[in-house]
C-alpha cells in the first residue's frame, strides 16, 4: 500500500504555479516556513496542509494533490456551500 500523498503529481502542481509565476520559496516566504516543506509537501513526503491550501489557491487540481481524507472532507463542504 502506498503513503499518503504518494500519488501526488509534482510536476502538475509546479504547473499550477508556473501560471502565476509563482515557485516553492514564494510560497514559503508566504507561510513563514521553509521551503524545504514546501517541495516535501508537493512530492508527497509530507502533507503541510497550508501548503496544500495554497497549492489549491494557485489553481492546483486536488485530483493531483492526492490530499488527506480531512482536507478533502473540507474542500467539499466549501465547493457545496451557498453564500449567504
Amino acid at each position: 500500500m502506498k503513503g499518503l500523498g504518494s500519488l501526488r503529481k509534482p510536476r502538475r502542481i509546479q504547473e499550477a504555479l508556473d501560471v502565476h509565476r509563482i515557485s516553492y520559496s514564494d510560497i514559503a516566504r508566504e507561510l513563514g516556513i521553509h521551503n524545504s516543506l514546501v517541495a516535501q509537501t508537493a512530492n508527497g513526503r509530507r502533507n503541510n496542509r497550508r501548503v496544500l491550501r495554497r497549492f489549491l489557491e494557485l489553481g492546483a487540481n486536488p485530483a493531483d494533490l492526492d490530499l488527506p481524507e480531512d482536507l478533502r472532507v473540507e474542500i467539499n463542504n466549501t465547493a457545496g456551500a451557498q453564500p449567504c
